[in-house]
């Protein structure tokens, strides 16, 4: 009875984040699985929209082999676990008309970003606090191949061609770390809240975060026990879980935006003084364990990003193989 409870209250919250437009964080891996494999698709057509953040597609390996404890010893404690793992990621952003043949001068420009990246996680055994580190590198602009990408998706969909791609950012490098972390301020058996924070910077990003974070489900999934080895719970149940993360973010730069450090000429960019400084963001996710796989599905909300845009929503579906 206990369990079912607390999952409506997780339904209830999870509309609660939807319809209130509540500000994703970074999420942290769930459950500490040291061999898994999963791909990412996010869009935004799926609440009838098609820009901004338009559509992303990331896939994550993480595996023993990754934990190279020559880099880590400085951070590895007997009382920590550890993943670590690669993603491979690109994403697209436009502006709202992407029909227009001509320069849109006030709203986002169009970008694509393509990145391998390489992350550590750490679980703290006794206390049970979290941090991530994630070194990004990659390309902005025309070389990630942004444009082939949505014209290709377009067709599949049989949507109209999208126009503009030609005054996409310029070419440029992505060379970013961003160190994460989230403490827990309340845990219990089946529910986690924690305060969170997070700080990125370089060529691609640079920009503070912080807010609160909700997880619930499986005891196994909220919490790592140091008196238990930490196994995730392979059965034949289905295991619901919620996550959800709530965050202010103070932007100083933003490539997508801004165009990127190295490159002297962009169609269109957004100027410094056209930046919103600060946004809200969140993500409210559902998902559900089965036999060494989950499958879950993201909303994400952010207010405005530039003086003359608009809040915007996308969705993500993840599947994730444990093995």
């Amino acid at each position: 009875m206990f369990k079912k409870g607390l999952f409506l209250i997780g339904i209830c919250l999870f509309y609660m984040a939807v319809f209130s437009q509540s500000v994703k964080f970074p999420a942290f891996t769930d459950g500490m699985e040291r061999k898994s494999a999963s791909v990412q698709f996010d869009n935004d057509t799926y609440y009838l929209t098609d820009y901004y953040y338009t559509n992303g597609l990331e896939i994550d390996l993480i595996l023993p082999v990754f934990e190279n404890r020559k880099v880590m010893q400085v951070l590895h404690r007997d009382d920590s676990q550890i993943l670590a793992g690669l993603s491979l990621s690109q994403h697209l952003y436009t502006p709202k008309n992407i029909r227009d043949t001509l320069i849109q001068f006030n709203d986002r420009p169009f970008a694509a970003t393509l990145e391998l990246d390489y992350f550590v996680e750490k679980t703290n055994l006794i206390n049970n606090l979290q941090w991530q580190t994630r070194i990004r590198l990659g390309i902005i602009g025309p070389s990630a191949g942004g444009e082939a990408f949505q014209r290709k998706i377009h067709q599949w969909i049989d949507s109209p061609d999208p126009n503009g791609w030609e005054y996409e950012i310029a070419n440029d490098l992505i060379a970013n770390i961003d160190f994460m972390l989230a403490y827990p301020l309340f845990l219990r058996k089946y529910f986690k809240l924690s305060a969170i924070g997070a700080v990125r910077a370089g060529t691609l990003f640079n920009d503070l975060n912080a807010g609160v974070s909700l997880q619930a489900g499986n005891n196994r999934i909220v919490t790592i026990s140091k008196d238990k080895k930490q196994d995730l719970p392979f059965g034949k149940k289905l295991i619901p879980y919620l996550t959800s993360d709530v965050s202010v973010r103070l932007v100083g730069y933003n490539a997508t935006l801004q165009g990127g450090v190295f490159s002297g000429f962009n169609h269109h960019v957004i100027s410094s003084k056209g930046l919103t400084r600060v946004i809200l963001f969140s993500n409210t996710t559902l998902g559900l364990l089965w036999r060494g796989v989950s499958l879950d599905y993201t909303h994400s909300f952010l207010t405005k990003e530039f003086g003359e845009g608009i809040s915007h929503q996308y969705g993500s579906f993840k599947l994730k193989v444990f093995f």
